[in-house]
């Protein structure tokens, strides 16, 4: 459960041409965010003409001084463009720009480099792609199951080396309607989110109606490797690939959450890595997506996917029995709320998740389980996520921590009985009680009815008719206790139809 980041698919694709002129142009291709392969046409005249020229000298880049004056909210609290230096940050804000004008056709950007050093250049910029993808959940078309495809194209004059960025011209209505749904699903979001709160008030309502709203997406994480929008803020926020509202798997989860923070002036980013717990439940083998939260100058890591815990695992006559008042309940559904690093290493079974229902065996929600941003394996995704996680911090805050508030635990009563099955085992034992009055009544007229037959016998036997008397005394008193019994029988009933129209189930 609550694992399946997607794959991203990176990895270059390079064709060299060399021509008479001591011109080589270099092409690189991306399959990562299918980045497509744009070759010019007549490059060898273009790179002789006025036009030529004045792209060098008007297109912002890394050895020019021409960049895009952006406003400073333009890129606040985006932590991924915090942690670049300079010359990175001038290729994040060209990718940046790029999407800004993707309804514009034919627009494109250069970056100017040294052609002796570009090539071990290259990854790099391909690399900050996903540095600003990462800071922007509300471009969600962009990720792997996006139909907007980019053209790159590198090429060499000389000492100069020219880096080609363009979206592809094609059609992005269905994008802009997305995004219209979008921006209005982040509203609707606020519209009872109390932004008057302190930080962690508000981090923490952020995180239960986000997890209120959204369901884990099974059949996305079975079916890792096909595109789906539940691996983005949308999926979580809007819906799915199917459409089906508010379906998201871990790195959707954590996408929805970073954006609404952000949208609330809390500073926050997405950690990549892998995560696992002894259950035969849940999902091995895949990456996984969570958050990092600074709150007063101290991070926390959290994880609203696991803490978004599915019930549905339970039988269903046991999911009735798990009543929310329960301080289990509460700490099973915040247990990976503003951790440090060093807990989620390795988190080990605690009594705050061990369920106590009266007429059940214990049961524990969360077995011992790590939290990891270490990729044993160097694949491409491992490359891009490696490289998005060398900016994290480690994260050692403790104040604001659900398991260290002072006096905020709420203590567990491992005696606890849930008042449904308190209510239900009284009536059980005034059912009880009535069989037992039943049982008694019944013995008592059985009784009667033998020493009734005596006093008959005598009777005959002898003629004295003081047996006439006694006997009709005696008889008059079954047939009260006989009613009574009838009476007892009819309530004993009704009691036991209203007892199993109410707990049978």
């Amino acid at each position: 459960m609550g694992k399946g980041t997607k794959k991203k698919k990176t990895g270059l694709v390079v064709l060299l041409i060399v021509s008479l002129s001591i011109m080589a142009i270099l092409i690189v291709a991306s399959a990562a965010k299918k980045f497509a392969i744009k070759v010019a046409e007549e490059f060898d005249s273009y790179t002789q003409s006025d036009e030529f020229e004045k792209a060098l000298n008007s297109k912002p880049g890394s050895d020019t001084e021409a960049t895009i004056d952006y406003p400073d909210s333009e890129f606040e609290g985006c932590f991924f463009y915090d942690s670049l230096n300079e010359e990175d940050r001038e290729v994040y804000e060209i990718y940046y720009d790029l999407v800004k004008h993707k309804d514009e056709a034919d627009y494109e950007r250069i970056i100017t480099l040294d052609a002796d050093s570009y090539e071990d250049r290259l990854e790099e910029i391909e690399l900050i792609y996903y540095a600003m993808l990462e800071d922007h959940p509300e471009y969600f078309f962009l990720e792997d199951d996006a139909e907007s495809d980019y053209s790159i194209q590198y090429s060499t004059l000389g000492r100069t080396a020219l880096v080609y960025l363009s979206l592809n011209s094609g059609d992005h209505s269905v994008e802009n309607i997305q995004t219209e749904k979008f921006n209005a699903a982040v509203n609707a979001f606020f519209s009872d989110i109390d932004l008057t709160r302190s930080q962690l008030e508000i981090e923490l309502q952020i995180h239960d109606k986000l997890n209120a709203l959204v369901t884990y997406d099974h059949e996305a994480v079975e079916n890792i490797e096909e595109a789906n929008l539940a691996h983005t803020a949308y999926g979580a926020l809007v819906e799915n690939s199917k459409g089906e509202p508010n379906m998201a798997v871990c790195d959707g989860y954590a996408r929805a959450y970073y954006y609404l923070l952000k949208k609330a002036g809390i500073y926050s980013t997405i950690v990549f890595g892998e995560a696992d717990d002894s259950s035969e439940l849940r999902v091995k083998d895949l990456g996984h997506a969570w958050n990092l939260v600074r709150l007063d100058g101290e991070w926390y890591e959290v994880d609203c996917c696991w803490d978004d815990y599915d019930y549905s695992l339970m039988d269903s006559s046991y999911f009735t029995a798990v009543s929310n008042t329960q301080p289990q309940y509460f700490y099973t559904n915040h247990y990976f709320f503003n951790r440090t690093t060093s807990d989620l290493k390795d988190m080990p079974e605690t009594e705050y998740t061990n369920f106590k229902i009266y007429g059940y065996e214990d049961w524990n929600a969360w077995y011992r389980s790590y939290h990891t941003r270490i990729f044993p394996l160097n694949d491409e995704t491992a490359t891009i996520d490696r490289y998005l996680n060398s900016f994290l911090p480690e994260a050692t805050g403790t104040k604001y921590g659900l398991f260290y508030l002072p006096g905020e635990l709420v203590p567990l009563d491992n005696d606890y009985v849930d008042p449904f099955f308190v209510e239900m085992d009284q009536k059980k034992s005034e059912l009880d009680s009535v069989k037992n009055q039943i049982a008694a009544s019944e013995s008592e007229l059985q009784n009667m009815s033998a020493r009734l037959d005596e006093l008959a016998n005598t009777y005959s036997q002898t003629g004295d008719e003081s047996y006439i008397d006694s006997y009709n005394a005696l008889l008059d008193e079954y047939n009260q206790k006989y009613n009574d019994y009838t009476n007892l029988i009819n309530n004993y009933n009704v009691m036991v139809d209203n007892y199993n129209s109410k707990y049978a189930n």
